[in-house]
C-alpha cells in the first residue's frame, strides 16, 4: 500500500511538473529580487569590481555593476550566463530588460562593451557586442559573423543617467540563412542598418554554447578614465514578447479579416467565392489550383504596429492541396496540409510577425504539393487573424 502511494504521488508530481512546463513561457527570470544567483557566473577581472543589488526609486530592486579603473590593463565586471537556462540553435527567443549607465566615462580608442552574446568556442568570434568607444556620442550594436567580420546593425545616442528598455527577438542558429535579430528600443521597433526590421545573424558556433553577458568590459588602452557604473533591471528570456517586455512597448491591436472581404489576386488559375453556412461570415475563398507553385494573395486592412501571432481559419476537404503562408514576402511557419476526409473548419496558427508601423499587408499562399489521398490542389482561406502579443 505504501509503495502504491509513493508511485501515485510520484506520478502526480510528474504530471504537475509536466503540465507546468507546458504552460511556462518565461524561460529565465533575471529579476534582481532573486539575487545574483540568476547569473551562471559573475565575471570580475583584474581590479576587483562589484555586482550588487540596489533599490531604484522607480523600478525597485536592480543590479548595480561597478567596474573600477585599472589604468593600462583591461578589466571587466559582468553578470554572465542565464542560470539554469541555455538557449540552443534552432530555437527562437525573446530577451528583454532595462539598462541605465552612469557615470560611465568614455575615451576614443578605449573600447568598452556593455552587453554581449559570447560563445564558449576558443578564439571564436563574439557574435554580438553593444559598444561605447568614445569616438562618437553613440552606442553601436555590433554583429560579428562566423568569419570574424564585424558590422554595426544599429546605432543610437548613448544615454547616461536614465533608464531605457531593450527587447530582442532572435532566431538562434549557426547560419545567417535563418538566424536573425529584431530590436525594440524604448518600446519602438527599430529599422536596422540593412533598411529592414530584421538583421540576418548567426548567434551560435557549432560545438559551443552562446550566452548573454551584461555589465562593463573595457580595454586598458588610453590609461585611466575613472570608475564606471552599469545598472540592469527586469531581465527575462521567454517565448513571447509579453513574457519579457520591461514596459512601455506598443503591443498592437488584435484584428481579423474575412478572406471574402479582402482584395485577392492569383497566379492566373483563378479564385472563387464559396458559400458555406459553417464558414466564418458564411463564405470562404478558393484557389482553383491544378498544380504546385500556383498562388493567391490577399491585401489586408490596416494592422497597427507591434508583434502578432498569425492564424488562419480554413475549410478542409478531399480536394485540397498543401499550402505555405507568406506575410509581406516573408514565410511564416511551416506548411499546412488542407486535406481532410470530411469537411472541416479548423484554425491554424502559423507563427509570429512584427510590424514597425501601422499599415496594410500582403498574405500569399502557394500550393507546395498535395496529400497522397487528395484528389486536387485547391486551397481555401476563410479568415485571417493577427493576435497582438
Amino acid at each position: 500500500m505504501k509503495a502504491l502511494q509513493k508511485h501515485t504521488l510520484f506520478a502526480l508530481a510528474l504530471a504537475v511538473a509536466f503540465d507546468g512546463s507546458l504552460r511556462a513561457s518565461v524561460l529565465w527570470d533575471g529579476d534582481a529580487t532573486h539575487g545574483t544567483g540568476v547569473f551562471g557566473t559573475l565575471n570580475i577581472e583584474d581590479n576587483p569590481g562589484e555586482v550588487n543589488v540596489v533599490t531604484d526609486g522607480t523600478y525597485g530592486k536592480v543590479f548595480q555593476m561597478i567596474c573600477y579603473d585599472n589604468a593600462g590593463t583591461k578589466t571587466r565586471t559582468e553578470g554572465s550566463h542565464m542560470a539554469n537556462f541555455q538557449p540552443v540553435p534552432g530555437s527562437t527567443y525573446y530577451f528583454g530588460w532595462r539598462h541605465k549607465w552612469g557615470p560611465l566615462p568614455t575615451l576614443c580608442g578605449k573600447w568598452q562593451v556593455i552587453e554581449q552574446i559570447h560563445t564558449t568556442a576558443s578564439g571564436g568570434p563574439v557574435p554580438f557586442g553593444l559598444h561605447v568607444d568614445g569616438c562618437d556620442p553613440n552606442m553601436h550594436w555590433q554583429y560579428e559573423s562566423p568569419a570574424g567580420v564585424a558590422a554595426d546593425f544599429l546605432v543610437k545616442p548613448f544615454p547616461l543617467n536614465s533608464w531605457h528598455t531593450f527587447v530582442y527577438h532572435e532566431k538562434w542558429s549557426t547560419s545567417e540563412t535563418d538566424g536573425y535579430v529584431e530590436v525594440w528600443y524604448d518600446g519602438t521597433m527599430q529599422t536596422l542598418l540593412n533598411s529592414s526590421t530584421r538583421y540576418p545573424a548567426a548567434w551560435c558556433i557549432s560545438g559551443s554554447d552562446s550566452y548573454w553577458k551584461w555589465g562593463i568590459y573595457r580595454s586598458g588602452s588610453g590609461g585611466a578614465i575613472g570608475t564606471a557604473y552599469a545598472y540592469l533591471g527586469q531581465a527575462k528570456a521567454g517565448t513571447t514578447f509579453a513574457d519579457v517586455d520591461p514596459g512601455g512597448t506598443v503591443h498592437g491591436t488584435t484584428v481579423s479579416f474575412e478572406a471574402d472581404n479582402l482584395a485577392v489576386s492569383n497566379s492566373g488559375v483563378g479564385t472563387s467565392v464559396q458559400s458555406d453556412v459553417n464558414s466564418s461570415n458564411g463564405q470562404w475563398i478558393e484557389l482553383v489550383g491544378t498544380g504546385t507553385a500556383q498562388w493567391m494573395e490577399f491585401t489586408t486592412g490596416t494592422v497597427q504596429a507591434g508583434p502578432y501571432s498569425v492564424s488562419m481559419m480554413w475549410k478542409g476537404n478531399t480536394t485540397r492541396g498543401i499550402t505555405d503562408l507568406y506575410v509581406d514576402g516573408t514565410k511564416v511557419g511551416g506548411t499546412l496540409d488542407q486535406y481532410s476526409s470530411a469537411q472541416s473548419y479548423p484554425t491554424t496558427t502559423f507563427g509570429t510577425v512584427t510590424f514597425a508601423s501601422a499599415g496594410t499587408h500582403k498574405i500569399r499562399m502557394h500550393v507546395t504539393g498535395k496529400n497522397a489521398s487528395s484528389t486536387g490542389y485547391q486551397l481555401s482561406a476563410d479568415k485571417f487573424t493577427f493576435t497582438a502579443q
